[in-house]
């Protein structure tokens, strides 16, 4: 079953529904993660896709079967169910979500009574575990078990969406300065994408005193481009921001883990920007350390270094960051694509946070964001991807290391090849079946050339 496009990682499970994802499989693969828990409540959740709600109510059933209380948040952020377990104090949660994937898949996320993602430590039992299920199902094929009729009486199930939500949405607000903010009535615009967050993206940014211009931030599952937010994307709704005069945009991915900045000329900014700028807002109110993950721009380390803060790195993944946040006390960290944890809120990728913080930030040195951005270091960065190879990674990554010489390698995810100006990250992705390839430099024309290298390599005449 992995073999197809079904993927079981540290970041969780996602198919395509209705070949590699089934309901009935979801159904088996929900009881047997349930079967790993201990005792108590489960928060239930999905974002704002199609095929979500389905799969949500077939996992809601089987949890029911199996005699566990539902706190069902039905459709909300996948930050906001993170911080909904340890709200409700319950044993583990589960999010029906493929995050940034094209619509026709979906997956499934798992979170612990922490609030966050499956730590890698008890991810591999658990994959495993979950692996032996698909093994099963393979061999010996059978239908989705039969339901409880009569389970869900308000008992055993409780609907608790706008409460989290408003606890989510108090979180923030406490976390930023609210006032210097609602007095610069900062007029943005925020595209959902018909995704699961922006109802509490427009509710933030009015408790901000924002003056907002919402673009299909009704989370109804009606995408109206990819759901990857990118340049490519947000070509249509970038120009708004300009032609609306806003200060800025943001633009959210379907569950509303990742978060992408447009500037006041409707530019679109790399995802690398909107963490160098929660960082630099962090660390203005904080001083300490700052994690991120290996294919993280050089923005961030260097904004760490010219304050004196360590900055360190992690494997790729939320699972990883969230380690090593925990690991070294940061203040803050995440990722390069778009994704700030804040562990004042939780321990998941919050766009909500990173909002309120690059809004602080511009309120503070009442600059414009294209300002700003010429403010920070500069680096050439640049992420492709490549289908797949039939070879196994085993034999493209001792091509790699035979073909490529640098004074650092770091094998902790794929392989990092650092040199004192510059890096080369190749790896396998977690959420899809594709190899990575991300490079950056001083300039343009070195990290195209770093990135032909592995290109080569990995791909040869």
């Amino acid at each position: 079953m992995e073999g197809g496009q079904l993927i079981l990682s540290v970041s969780g499970i996602r198919g395509i529904v209705g070949t590699d994802l089934t309901p009935g499989l979801v159904a088996r693969l929900v009881h047997a993660w349930e079967q790993t828990l201990g005792p108590g409540a489960l928060v239930l959740g999905r974002d704002s896709r199609p095929s979500g709600r389905e799969l949500h109510a077939v996992a809601r059933a089987s949890l029911l079967q199996a005699g566990r209380r539902v706190f069902d948040v039905d459709v909300v952020p996948t930050p906001t169910l993170g911080l909904a377990v340890r709200c409700l104090k319950a044993t583990a949660g589960l999010q029906i979500t493929a995050s940034h994937n094209p619509p026709q898949w979906n997956g499934l996320k798992m979170f612990t009574a922490q609030g966050r993602v499956v730590p890698p430590a008890e991810s591999a039992p658990l994959l495993e575990h979950l692996r032996s299920v698909l093994a099963e199902v393979d061999s010996k094929p059978y239908g989705p078990p039969p339901w409880q009729a009569g389970r869900d009486d308000g008992r055993a199930c409780v609907y608790c969406a706008s409460q989290v939500l408003e606890a989510h949405l108090q979180a923030v607000l406490a976390c930023v300065n609210g006032e210097a903010i609602r007095r610069r009535r900062f007029r943005v615009l925020v595209d959902g994408n018909g995704g699961a967050g922006g109802p509490l993206a427009v509710q933030l940014l009015d408790a901000l005193g924002c003056r907002t211009t919402p673009i299909h931030c009704q989370a109804d599952g009606n995408f109206h481009h990819e759901l990857e937010p990118s340049p490519s994307s947000l070509r249509e709704i970038a120009p708004l921001v300009a032609q609306c005069g806003c200060d800025l945009g943001f633009a959210l991915d379907t569950d509303a883990d990742r978060l992408v900045l447009l500037d006041e000329t409707g530019h679109c900014l790399s995802e690398e920007t909107t963490l160098a700028l929660a960082v630099e807002a962090r660390l203005r109110q904080q001083p300490g350390p700052v994690v991120i993950n290996l294919s993280t721009s050089l923005v961030v380390e260097e904004l760490c270094h010219r304050r004196g803060y360590p900055c360190y790195r992690t494997a790729v993944g939320e699972a990883h960051v969230v380690d090593g946040l925990l690991a070294h006390g940061a203040v803050i960290g995440g990722e390069g694509n778009g994704g700030v944890i804040d562990p004042r809120i939780g321990l998941v990728r919050d766009p909500f946070i990173a909002m309120a913080l690059v809004l602080e930030l511009l309120a503070e040195l009442n600059q414009p964001v294209s300002a700003l951005v010429a403010s920070l270091p500069k680096w050439s960065m640049r992420k492709e991807k490549i289908p797949k190879p039939r070879e196994p990674w085993s034999l493209l990554r001792e091509r790699l290391l035979q073909g490529i010489t640098a004074p650092q390698v770091d094998q902790r995810d794929g392989l990092y090849f650092r040199w004192p100006d510059r890096w080369l990250h190749v790896r396998p992705s977690n959420t899809e079946p594709i190899i990575r390839i991300l490079a950056e430099s001083p300039s343009v024309g070195e990290t195209e050339q770093l990135i032909q290298v592995a290109r080569q390599i990995l791909s040869p005449p």
